[in-house]
């Protein structure tokens, strides 16, 4: 610490002068220091952790990701993590004590196996839960595949008509104005099936909102029979990856916590 205390309005050369130490004695000693402080300090912050959230981001392209740990309910980043490889994550939560591992009540995520693999293995208290905006994701990445196929199957004219649409198509029904209604109505006339999976995705949206649990699991299950009766593939493909996660995303209708604040 005394050496640490030194290098905080001089160099690590003059430092090192006045103490016959090589520059690389002391900033090794230094940055030893410093990454004892901050592993404690952040010990201290995880004490009050009871839900994580873990979320990627591209860092490079090619899908070079790093990861985010936060804390929705204190509203605080936890850390940052270079690797989002299951091995690599539980080895670094295998560094927090087992009492602080053990008082984490809730873990969201998207729908990626190894982050599942890695709560399950290293918090053994926490309930798993699907982030809601992940799964709006995934409806509206169906929806979107389904536009392009509807699209391909037009004429000159009406394909810019759908490619014109597809962002309205993404947009919450709520929020469409008078213009963008038109529009919709406009290539549902067009395609059929496109406007039974645009019904699908404002439902499954819909009940995501359900406050009550009972309500929710109801709705879903509705869901799920409208999804079967519309005979939409990609659908099929979205309720199979839906029912995959079913026991994670009703703990979201239990807990309400969600990847927004990451």
């Amino acid at each position: 610490m005394h050496l640490l205390k030194q290098t905080d309005s001089r160099d690590y050369s003059r430092v090192a002068k006045e103490h016959g130490l090589s520059y690389t004695s002391i900033q090794n000693s230094v940055h030893s220091k410093l990454d004892t402080l901050i592993e404690e300090a952040q010990l201290a912050t995880l004490d009050e952790v009871e839900a994580i959230i873990i979320d990627e981001f591209a860092i490079k392209k090619k899908h070079k990701y790093a990861v985010a740990l936060t804390d929705p309910i204190n509203g605080k980043l936890i850390d940052i993590l270079s690797s989002r490889k299951k091995k690599d994550l539980i080895e670094y939560f295998n560094t927090w004590p087992e009492e602080l591992r053990e008082q984490i009540k809730y873990f969201s995520m998207d729908m990626w196996s190894p982050y599942k693999a890695v709560a399950e293995t290293v918090f053994p208290n926490a309930q798993i839960v699907v982030d809601k905006f992940h799964l709006v994701t995934a409806i509206n990445n169906a929806l979107d595949k389904l536009r392009i196929q509807e699209q391909d199957k037009q004429t000159a004219a009406n394909r810019k008509k759908f490619y014109k649409s597809r962002l309205t198509l993404l947009m919450a029904g709520e929020d469409l104005d008078d213009d963008s209604h038109q529009r919709l109505i406009e290539i549902f006339k067009l395609s059929p099936a496109l406007e039974k999976a645009w019904e699908l995705k404002e439902e499954f949206r819909d009940l995501l909102q359900i406050p009550d649990i009972k309500e929710s699991i109801e709705a879903l299950n509705h869901w799920y029979e409208k999804v079967s009766q519309a005979k939409l593939n990609l659908f099929y493909k979205a309720k199979r990856t839906v029912k995959n996660w079913e026991e994670n995303i009703i703990n979201y209708f239990r807990i309400r916590i969600t990847n927004g604040f990451a």
